[in-house]
């Protein structure tokens, strides 16, 4: 028989509650369920009929990627909520008198001390480190750490053309003291006293005394002290040892027996008529021209002048002197120097950079000077006894180069000792030129390098002004513009003035700190490291000028002085903070991959400098600009209202009290009938405000 039919039971208010809350329950659940599956078991529970339509494996799911999304967003909102909780707590704390200002004085406390310190340091630091320019372990490394070793720098000594024939003389002393171009180098500092020159081989090459030209004279038998104590010479300078055959440079042929053929008139030489009481009288009928006397005794313009009158200095032609500066006849000079290159190789051991004409320019007669522009060769690229000095392109002017080695001591790698030796060296040669005309000057590669010390310092500084000067223009410029919707009158360009004065502090604050730790950790400065300071001018304007530029474009309901400056930091500090600290970060992480470089000059002078520079320009734009804007800040001192009008504090004592504002009534036209049951309450005017 069948079961009796039951009554259904009508549902009561509580059942269905009930079901409302297991359906929701069921729901959320499935939803789970469907996320934690994998993508073929939530198609699958989605419905076996929509295969069809179900996304394949290989697709994301669009529930998933909707609450994934969800779920981000909700974190999102809380760490943005979160940092915004931050700042404005971190802008009420800056705003706190007690705070802003133990951050300055703190700041400013460790900035003198620091620069006292670290700035003559940082000067005393100048150099080049040799040894971080290469990879470690490498050849190239322990070379330059070996050169930086080195105490002594091996220097040439060069000069440009000058009327070597008339001054030669002045060229290097030939007693020690004597005043000429070598002497007044020498006596700079650091220069090591050189003992001889291509100038002294030539005047010894061509003395006159003890040579084998003289009758009855014997080389093992007559020396120095002869010629010093003979009448005629006054000088152990003219004695020449260097005509007997066993020189090993000149072989014999020194310059009175190469010339003794070619012999002095008796208008040019002071002795030419005295021949016969010479001592020790020359086996020929006359004085070789390529010999060294004493000047005053040579004449020019047939005798009617001593040569070298008007070129030296009066008591340097005397014919008192003691001892006699000797030299060559200016008339026979080149000739002279000529003969000397092409008979004695002792010149290529001194200079070998004498510049010699190319002998492809001599013509078919063997003149050198059938063909013009002259070319250069060097000397020792010339065969002996084709050798001609360079003269110019055409031959007719005067020696144009020589050098001589001398060393410069206790220089190493560091730029102090090489400017105390340059700015002694080079105001002497200088002061020499302007009295004499002979322009002499040291040169190596290193002391080009370290020329640059000398001015770097000034120059540094100098450069750091005018790129802090054009910034201050700008930034005053383009404040003045924009704070004419804040500011009304000429006040604005006090409010301008004021701001760009304080971003420059907060620039040079930050300048102050990364060069002082430059100093600190013993970084060199050099042209290389000195653009990197330069700059910091320049990175200083990214931390400081936006933060500036939203407080100034702020408005906030009309308050205090106090409030209102407040309301103003505390706005832009939530705008720009998290900008700046972004821009930061990723500025770090963009020099990051240089910590990696095998080349510590790298690692030291460019990651290094840009993370200090990073670091400290953070700690200026989030925490000293905003203690400055809260402690002199322009809008410490003027209020203004929601107008733009200035309110002065003196005139406006109840500026701490709000003003209401008042909004007009809005009406709401409501097209669409509305049931009577479901309609809303009647709102008031004041609610009816408060939606607008």
């Amino acid at each position: 028989a069948p079961p009796p039919l039951e009554t259904p039971q009508q549902p009561t208010a509580d059942d269905d509650d009930d079901d409302d809350r297991g359906d929701e329950h069921q729901k959320k659940k499935k939803k789970i369920e469907m996320v934690d599956r994998p993508t073929e078991t939530r198609q699958k529970a989605s419905g076996a009929g929509s295969s069809a339509s179900s996304p394949s494996p290989s697709q994301p799911s669009q529930p998933s990627v909707h609450f994934s999304m969800r779920v981000y967003s909700r974190h999102l909102s809380r760490v943005q909520s979160s940092l915004r909780d931050s700042l404005d707590g971190y802008a009420a704390l800056i705003s706190k008198p007690m705070v802003h200002y133990s951050i300055l004085v703190a700041t400013v406390a460790t900035l003198i001390p620091m620069c006292v310190v670290y700035f003559p340091a940082l000067k005393r630091q100048m150099g080049l480190p040799l040894n971080s320019l290469f990879i470690p372990g490498t050849s190239e490394f322990y070379g330059a750490k070996y050169i930086e070793m080195l105490k002594t720098e091996p220097s040439y000594f060069m000069h440009k053309a000058f009327d070597v024939p008339h001054y030669h003389p002045y060229y290097a002393p030939l007693t020690v003291g004597d005043y000429s171009l070598m002497q007044t180098y020498a006596d700079a500092k650091k220069v090591e006293a050189f003992s001889v020159t291509w100038y002294h081989v030539m005047v010894g090459w061509g003395a006159p005394c003890a040579h084998s030209s003289f009758e009855g004279a014997n080389e093992n038998d007559f020396n120095a002290q002869d010629c010093a104590d003979s009448d005629w010479y006054r000088s152990e300078l003219t004695f020449n040892a260097r005509c007997g055959s066993g020189d090993p440079f000149s072989n014999g042929n020194c310059g009175p027996v190469v010339t003794a053929s070619k012999t002095f008139r008796a208008d040019e030489h002071a002795l030419a008529s005295l021949k016969p009481t010479l001592p020790f009288n020359f086996t020929n009928d006359g004085i070789p021209v390529c010999t060294t006397w004493p000047v005053w005794m040579f004449t020019c313009d047939n005798g009617t002048r001593p040569c070298f009158e008007g070129y030296l200095h009066d008591a340097d032609v005397a014919p008192t002197r003691d001892p006699a500066l000797v030299g060559f006849h200016p008339d026979y000079f080149y000739e002279c120097l000529d003969l000397w290159l092409n008979n004695d190789e002792q010149w290529s051991l001194l200079t070998p950079l004498f510049l010699c004409e190319d002998p492809a320019n001599r013509g078919d007669d063997g003149d050198f000077l059938r063909t013009f522009p002259i070319d250069i060769k060097m000397c020792d690229a010339v065969a002996a006894g084709e050798r001609r000095m360079y003269r110019g392109k055409y031959g007719d002017g005067h020696m144009e180069f020589s050098q001589v080695l001398v060393f410069v001591r206790g220089v190493g790698s560091q730029a102090a000792p090489w400017i105390t030796y340059m700015e002694s060296a080079f105001p002497k040669l200088r002061r020499f030129e302007s009295e004499v005309g002979i322009y002499g000057f040291p040169g190596t590669d290193n002391q080009k390098f370290f020329t640059q010390f000398r001015w770097l310092w000034k120059r540094l500084w100098a450069t750091v002004g005018i790129a802090a000067a054009v910034i201050f223009a700008i930034l005053f410029a383009t404040f003045a513009l924009h704070a004419a919707s804040v500011v009304k009158g000429s006040l604005r360009f006090a409010v301008s003035l004021w701001c760009a004065l304080i971003i420059l502090v907060s620039i040079f604050v930050s300048l102050l700190l990364t060069i002082t730790v430059f100093a600190a950790v013993r970084y060199k400065l050099n042209c290389f490291s000195a653009v990197n300071v330069i700059m910091i001018v320049g990175f200083g304007v990214e931390f400081t000028t936006h933060l500036v530029f939203v407080y100034l474009h702020y408005k906030p309901a009309s308050g205090g002085l106090a409030s209102t400056n407040a309301a103003r930091l505390a706005h832009a500090m939530k705008v720009m903070l998290p900008p700046i600290l972004d821009g930061s970060l990723s500025t770090l992480l963009s020099i990051l991959p240089l910590s990696a470089s095998k080349f510590p000059y790298v690692v030291d002078y460019f990651f290094g400098l840009y993370a200090i520079i990073s670091c400290f320009g953070i700690f200026v734009g989030v925490v000293v600009l905003p203690c400055l804007l809260a402690a002199v800040g322009p809008f410490n001192f003027i209020a203004l209202d929601n107008n733009n009008n200035v309110e002065d504090k003196d005139n406006h004592p109840d500026d701490d009290e709000e003003d209401v504002q008042q909004t007009p009534t809005v009406a709401v036209v409501v097209e669409k009938a509305i049931p009577v049951d479901d309609a809303p309450e009647e709102k008031t005017t004041d609610d009816l405000n408060t939606d607008t």
